[in-house]
């Protein structure tokens, strides 16, 4: 299912269902919208059971094998520990081409948030 949606002099924003998604195949299609697209998205999924792992994560916080309860186990290039996703959650993935306010980069991450 797609859905358009724009505020008054706002850019469109194109919101997408996607179901029930591996993990890694979510990944992969934020990295080729990113590359290939212009426009601004929100991802609507649910995850197959994976636990993620972030940047700062340690095996030693996983308190089960992901096997013995049918998920994956992922890295992500995100900060953080160990979180778990699974069917019934709803996650958002909002792509958005955000004006330059700071220079680019971090800077301007840091000038949305």
């Amino acid at each position: 299912m797609a859905e358009s949606s724009t505020l008054s002099g706002e850019k469109e924003l194109q919101i997408r269902w996607m179901g029930k998604v591996r993990y890694r195949d979510a990944l992969a299609l934020q990295q080729a919208i990113n590359r290939f697209e212009q426009g601004n998205y929100l991802l609507l999924l649910e995850h197959h059971p994976v636990y993620t792992m972030g940047i700062r994560a340690s095996l030693d916080n996983l308190n089960i094998e992901p096997e013995k309860v049918g998920a994956e186990l992922e890295k992500a290039n995100r900060g953080g520990d160990i979180t778990f996703h699974g069917p019934g959650q709803l996650v958002g993935y909002p792509l958005l081409q955000l004006d330059s306010k700071r220079g680019g980069g971090m800077a301007d991450t840091a000038a949305y948030v």
